[in-house]
This record gives C-alpha cells, structure tokens and sequence, in this order.
C-alpha cells in the first residue's frame, strides 16, 4: 500500500492501481478515457444531477432530504437521483495551500507552478447525505475521478510529473497542465494512464461507497 495516504481517495485509488487491486463491479467497464471528455466548465454555478450507484454497481434507490458539501451548496436525491447546486463556495484557500508540496497534487506533481499567485480556490470532491454517507464520482477500476475545483480567477497550474513506483508496479504520470476559468471546472483523473487535466466525462458516475 502506498504510505502516507492522508491526503484521501486520489492517493487510494493511486495505491489500488499499483497493487492491481479488484475493487468489484462498476456500472462502466470502460478503459480509462473512453468516451468524449468534456469541457468541464460550469462557470459561477455549478449544478450536477445524475443517477447514483451502489459500490457494486446496481443502482441506488433511496430518498435523502438534504445533500450538502464542505464548502456549501444543496441538494437531494429522490429514488437514487441526485440534484445539488453551489454557487461560490466558502471557504475559500489560497491556491499556494491546495496545491503545495504535502497535498495530493504534491504527490503526483514536482515544481507546481500558477500564473496567479494571488487565486483563491475551493475543492469539491464528495457530497453528504444523513450526516456521513458520502457519494463521489470515482471508478476504482479504471482508476478514473471526477472532482470539482473553484477558483476565483482565471488560472494556469503546471508541474512536472513524477514517477510513482510500489511493490514492482509504475505509474508515471503526464506534466501537469490546468487552464482553469473563474467559476466551476471539473477535473479529470485518470490516474492508471497518469493523466490529470482540466475536463469531464460522463461515463464516471456517482457511487455510494460500503454498499
């Protein structure tokens, strides 16, 4: 297992990969980067709806009455469809902080760099429903995510990619090249071809993890 996996569900996902690990069935069996990938900007608003799956990819079905974030916004999901809107978030981090050499982005990445030093940005990465469960758009299979990240400004983040090495598997992954607009863009990761960029692509649900 990858050590120092404090930084969440990226470096998870980067640990199942190297260790060719079979989480179980999703609703896509698709290689990674299949399909067209979007342009991903939502602008001030960022609204999302969908179907929401159960872990082995049958389809939820429940009702939740309140759908939150960390950093605002709400929604609910009626018979397994979510419906959540945000506008700007709050808080807001410096753009230095999110991406600085501890965080996720500094596992992946060496010399991270950003045209605007100033950005404040905020990241959406799941959402919460009765207090704890949490949904997010991942497929452990293919080592695919979809998050969503604000910023306050336009913004280009660029680095330099690192070779990841774990128990005789690689993964080296692609320079880094974000050209984030102010508002909502989603961020594309598919983490078993080392690709991180600004985009979305449908075929990456909404899954509710434990089920």
């Amino acid at each position: 297992m990858v050590k120092n996996c404090i930084w969440g569900t990226l470096v998870l996902a980067i640990a199942l990969i190297l260790a060719g690990c079979d989480n179980g069935t999703t609703p896509d069996e698709s290689p990674p980067g299949e399909g067209q990938l979007e342009s991903g900007y939502f602008g001030d608003t960022l609204i999302i709806s969908g179907q929401v799956y159960n872990e082995n990819g049958t389809l939820y079905k429940g009702n939740h009455a309140s759908v939150t974030s960390g950093v605002g916004g709400s929604g609910i999901i009626e018979n397994g469809i979510l419906t959540f809107s945000i506008g700007t978030p709050s808080p807001l981090k410096s753009i230095a902080l999110e991406f600085s050499a501890g965080s996720e982005w500094g596992y992946c990445f060496n010399g991270i760099t950003f045209s605007q030093n100033s950005a404040q940005v905020a990241s959406l990465v799941q959402l919460y429903f009765d207090g704890s469960s949490d949904i997010q758009r991942k497929n452990m299979d293919t080592g695919e995510n979809v998050d969503y990240l604000y910023v306050d400004r336009d913004v280009t983040v660029t680095g330099t990619g690192k070779t990841i090495t774990e128990g005789g598997s690689t993964i080296s992954f692609k320079n880094l090249e974000l050209k984030l607009k102010k508002g909502w863009n989603a961020i594309y990761y598919d983490i078993s071809g080392g690709n991180i960029t600004a985009g979305d692509l449908s075929s990456v649900h909404w899954m509710r993890w434990g089920i």
